[in-house]
């Protein structure tokens, strides 16, 4: 089996993907259709007379369902006139004058209300047992006509029990389906009979949508109702002799006759309140659903030869098109491959070929900004060395002779502790901590509390200088212990605080220190309320600090800050400064919650 797959794989493998893509159309699409259309062509066949079949079985309980409610109403109708007392005391009475006789049955309107609220009755007769009583098509006195008729002998029979009958009514000269009762008194005399007329017109309208032919049998024999009005009133032992007939299922008999197949549908019930078995039959020729599904096989067999050349001429062009693609891909990636970036992206489209396309694009795009990114890296890596040795070279230029200072500084603070100048003391030693820092700087971090500890000695220094022109706050909103950051990141900024805002400003000045911890940075404000910043020279600075253009003579600067700031932490990390004239500055550094290492001082 293996021998025989590989026979097969192999030569697959040496064919374009055109051909292969036909040859899966052919195998696993042309066949199977072939196929399934021509058992589709027996199924929709059989499922045409089946769908035939079952709307008939539907419409026959639908009329079933509303001939019952007209059995109903005519029963109803019936108890109605049976129990009342009204039509007793009239049929009871011999009448001597004919005047009241005519005013009695005139005020007796019930019968005529039965027939105005219901339309499905036709008409009301009472045949009653008082020859007192005047003809008026509503209450008949009987007669020897009467009796003699087989409708009057079996409303006798049946002694009060409701039995329907396909009946002739003498005055309109009609045939109806019509119920029959004998009426009593309360102590079991008979009254008369009652013969409630149903109206045809609208046992006709159950009908009248039927597409095939529907016949209502009364008690297996008689045909009240047709869509044929001419088998009306025939019996079916007689006139309609069902040869041929093969049992389908109960409801569904298969007929023949004269070579001509029928289905006919049985829908059998027992009316309401009586023993009246009804029977209706749908009769479907069914060559009329062969001829219309030989019809169907025609057009679907057209139909399918037009979708087979279609769906051909469409496989061809999707598959050469597909192979252009596929071709075109493998060309760029080719180039790729051999180091040769400039992809042409001349492939449209949102498909698997198309997102191959733009993950190639993506890929050379990524790799082009590797190579520039590992550039820039380089270059700026250099800037910032550059950079700290500058900081470096401008620190060098104030050590003369450290020890000599330091030394100079320390008889200093002993003298003036002799002296009881306790204040002075203080700020030589701060002055001495500050210089020290000042000289020692390195590319390294430093720790953020070692930083605030410069800052405070260096605003202490300003404030002894200052005195009351000056004051400053340094606020920790967050745990500042772990934190680190550049050295001298800071002290540069409240210098220029210092010198741009509140040395020339008239009056006392403040400067603000507030550390704060947001969910992605660091957040230091240095803020003063100096002379600030015009709105233009505010752009022109922010400008010149872009572009590292600005510089500031024997101090670190500004600039200095913000490109080391820029080179060292790269975006989102950054610097913020605003300003306005005679409010003040404020310069806020966004920067990374970077941790010291445990146990680093």
């Amino acid at each position: 089996m293996k021998k025989i797959f590989e026979k097969i794989h192999m030569p697959m493998n040496n064919f374009k993907i055109a051909n292969k893509m036909m040859f899966i159309y052919v195998i696993g699409g042309f066949i199977p259709l072939l196929l399934l259309s021509f058992y589709l062509i027996g199924y929709t066949r059989s499922l045409l007379i089946d769908q035939a079949t079952q709307e008939a079985l539907n419409n026959a309980s639908r009329i079933e369902e509303r001939m019952q409610d007209i059995f109903r109403i005519s029963i109803d109708v019936s108890d109605g006139i049976y129990l009342d007392d009204q039509i007793r005391k009239l049929i009871k009475t011999d009448y001597k004058d004919p005047v009241e006789v005519i005013n009695d049955q005139n005020q007796y309107t019930k019968m005529d209300d039965y027939l105005r609220l219901y339309p499905e009755l036709d008409s009301i007769r009472f045949y009653v047992k008082n020859d007192s009583l005047f003809n008026d098509s509503q209450i008949i006195p009987i007669n020897k006509y009467h009796e003699a008729t087989d409708w009057y002998q079996v409303a006798i029979e049946n002694n009060g029990k409701i039995d329907y009958k396909y009946h002739y009514d003498d005055i309109t000269r009609e045939y109806h389906l019509s119920l029959i009762r004998l009426v009593k008194d309360e102590h079991g005399k008979e009254l008369g009979v009652l013969v409630i007329n149903i109206d045809d017109r609208t046992l006709r309208k159950l009908m009248g949508s039927e597409p095939y032919e529907v016949i209502g049998v009364l008690d297996n024999t008689q045909i009240f109702l047709s869509t044929k009005p001419d088998f009306e009133g025939l019996y079916l032992d007689e006139n309609w002799n069902i040869q041929g007939v093969e049992k389908q299922s109960d409801t569904i008999l298969d007929y023949t006759d004269n070579n001509r197949k029928y289905k006919v549908i049985t829908d059998d019930f027992i009316t309401h309140n009586s023993n009246n078995h009804i029977r209706l039959l749908t009769i479907i020729p069914v060559e009329n659903f062969v001829g219309f599904a030989n019809e169907s096989i025609k057009n679907s067999m057209a139909l399918i030869s037009v979708s087979v050349v279609i769906a051909l001429v469409m496989v061809y062009f999707l598959t050469r098109i597909l192979s252009d693609r596929i071709e075109e891909f493998r060309k760029n990636l080719h180039k790729v491959a051999t180091g040769d970036f400039e992809v042409d992206y001349k492939i449209q489209g949102t498909d698997e070929i198309g997102s191959l396309f733009v993950d190639l694009e993506v890929m050379t795009t990524s790799i082009k900004n590797l190579i520039n990114e590992i550039y820039e890296a380089g270059v700026q890596k250099e800037k910032l060395t550059l950079r700290q040795r500058e900081v470096e070279f401008k620190m060098l230029a104030s050590q003369v002779d450290p020890h000599f200072l330091y030394n100079t500084l320390e008889t200093i603070r002993m003298e003036a502790v002799i002296n009881d100048q306790l204040e002075i003391a203080q700020i030589v030693k701060k002055l001495a901590s500050l210089m020290r820092r000042k000289l020692s700087i390195s590319n390294d971090e430093v720790s953020l509390d070692a930083e605030l500890e410069l800052l405070s000695d260096y605003l202490e220094i300003q404030k002894f200088r200052f005195r009351e022109r000056v004051s400053f706050s340094i606020t920790r909103s967050c745990d500042t212990e772990h934190f680190k950051i550049l050295p001298l990141l800071l002290q540069p900024v409240v210098e220029n605080a210092f010198i741009h805002g509140l040395e020339k400003k008239i009056g006392p000045g403040n400067i603000h220190i507030i550390i704060s911890e947001s969910e992605k940075f660091l957040e230091i404000l240095i803020e003063d309320d100096g002379i600030g910043i015009e709105e233009n020279m505010l752009k022109v600075l922010k400008s010149k600090m872009e572009q590292d253009m600005l510089t500031t003579g024997e101090s670190v600067g500004l600039s200095n800050v913000y490109q080391r700031t820029r080179l060292y932490y790269k975006p989102p990390y950054h610097i913020e400064i605003e300003s306005e004239e005679n409010i003040g500055t404020s310069v806020k550094f966004f920067l990374p919650k970077r941790n010291k290492t445990i146990g680093e001082d």
